[in-house]
């Protein structure tokens, strides 16, 4: 049976990284020239 992928909007675990806010960042980032960022959440790191 096939497994059913997580949500990775926010409303799944609170250990996941909104996908909204991650791509809105990712968005301004390239407006502004920003090539590099680290992000934490508890002890998942990016």
């Amino acid at each position: 049976m096939p497994q059913k992928a997580k949500s990775t909007s926010g409303q799944g675990s609170a250990n996941s990284f909104d996908l909204k806010q991650l791509r809105e960042l990712i968005e301004m980032m390239e407006e502004h020239g920003v090539t590099e960022v680290n992000l934490r959440q508890g002890e998942q790191h990016w």
